[in-house]
């Protein structure tokens, strides 16, 4: 008990010493990584460690789970610091130069009718294609359970297609309040691209979308402070809770608004733990399973990385393709077969199923390097807008919580790229000087 007492007071330690000596701003990426992860690192595994509760996978464990969530922990510590040696390695001038060539770096006027029109057109395809697939299914709910288990195969720009939205329409909003024009228009773009995204269960989509528009303001308007972070990311972290509660409601029930309002209202489901758990930290629990049973002897030694490269081919061109693709798909069909939707292992789990302690250290050493590499590319740009807009669609939909995937190249395509050309579209080129 005193030695995991002190394992967990040496990795908050090493959090808090990262953030003291490394840190550039409340919102640069090693903030978000230590803050995000926090959750699944370190709470999740003391949490079982102490007795708090058990894991949610306990019936695929043979072994102690305490020992298993000791032993996860170590690993989650040893990853956390390669990342962070990946962000200071990440400061010399080759990692400069490398952001100065990414996309939106350069600063252009907006022409914001463009913009706007732009992201009403899409919306109206995102309404269109939800309210098809409602009529079809023939509720809310069961939209929303099949939008999770494979409603979109072959389709995935239309499940993509909301949160690029939203994310437009926070930009929107963020010009339509500094030139005080324009709104309520934008206001609504932003509320129904949120409602759409309830509708299809991406309570991180509804989430990133508020924190995209905060982010806007503080880096474009007014920085906050430290304060003003944290009760920020505490009222997130209720709005997701919040979400997930009301989502696991409407699959699990099926029933009308009065029935779901009753689940919000039990205090059981407020717990800290019950809170935590809705903060995607169960991936620590499926982790663990992991790091039980795979070895040198049985690791996937790449495989999952190659899925997911080649995941960017349209299964029309290739219908042979692989038909798993994410290793969250691959865990829930060996330990959970004919549940749906995947179960998340985190990224650190996806670098250890695949190379061990090895591709821990790798993947997290890489990941912190393109996480300074981002925060170059902020930084140099001046936070401009677009920037802005950039550099949170690489944060939270290139990476997973600031890390990078197996799934990166099939986020880029359906991310970065159109984002790419709006930008593109919706910006006039700067005025030459002379």
């Amino acid at each position: 008990m005193i030695l995991d007492a002190l394992l967990v007071v040496s990795f908050v330690a090493m959090m808090v010493a990262a953030l003291v000596y490394f840190r550039r701003d409340w919102l640069d990426p090693l903030t978000v990584v230590t803050v995000l992860n926090s959750t699944r690192f370190v709470l999740r595994p003391a949490a079982l460690l102490f007795g708090f509760d058990v894991p949610q996978s306990a019936h695929l464990l043979r072994v102690d789970p305490v020992s298993l969530a000791r032993e996860t922990m170590l690993i989650f510590m040893l990853g956390y610091a390669a990342y962070v040696l990946g962000y200071v390695l990440g400061q010399g001038r080759f990692a400069r130069a490398l952001a100065a060539r990414l996309p939106g770096y350069v600063a252009r006027p907006v022409l914001g009718k463009r913009l706007a029109w732009v992201t009403l057109a899409g919306l109206l395809v995102s309404t269109t294609s939800t309210l098809y697939f409602i009529s079809e299914l023939g509720s809310v709910a069961e939209f929303m359970l099949q939008a999770r288990i494979g409603l979109f195969a072959g389709y995935s720009f239309l499940s993509n297609l909301p949160e690029l939205l939203a994310f437009l329409s926070a930009l929107l909003l963020h010009f339509a309040l500094r030139e005080r024009r324009g709104i309520p228009f934008a206001a609504i773009l932003l509320v129904a691209s949120v409602a759409i995204l309830f509708t299809m269960g991406e309570r991180g989509g509804i989430a990133a979308a508020f924190l995209f528009f905060a982010v806007l303001q503080h880096f474009c308007v007014r920085r906050m402070g430290m304060r003003t972070v944290a009760a920020y990311g505490v009222a997130l972290a209720l709005l997701v809770a919040g979400l997930g509660i009301t989502r696991d409601a409407f699959i699990r029930l099926r029933v009308d608004q009065v029935s779901v309002v009753e689940e919000l209202g039990d205090e059981e489901k407020w717990s800290p733990v019950d809170v935590v758990l809705h903060l995607n930290s169960n991936a620590t629990d499926y982790f663990m399973v992991i790091v039980q049973d795979f070895d040198v002897t049985n690791f996937h030694y790449g495989d999952d990385f190659y899925r997911g490269l080649v995941g960017i081919v349209p299964r029309s061109l290739w219908p042979d393709k692989p038909a798993r693709i994410t290793v969250g798909q691959w865990f829930t069909e060996r330990y959970y077969p004919g549940k749906p939707s995947g179960r998340p292992i985190t990224a650190v789990g996806a670098y250890y199923l695949n190379f061990g302690w090895v591709g821990v250290v790798v993947g997290m050493l890489l990941s912190g390097f393109f996480g300074r590499v981002l925060w170059n590319y902020l930084a140099g740009s001046g936070f401009h807008p677009w920037a802005v807009v950039f550099y949170l669609a690489a944060l939270f939909k290139i990476t997973s919580w600031g890390m990078l995937t197996t799934t990166m190249p099939t986020a880029v395509i359906l991310t970065l790229v159109p984002l790419w050309i709006v930008h593109a579209f919706t910006t006039a080129r700067p005025r030459a000087t002379r």
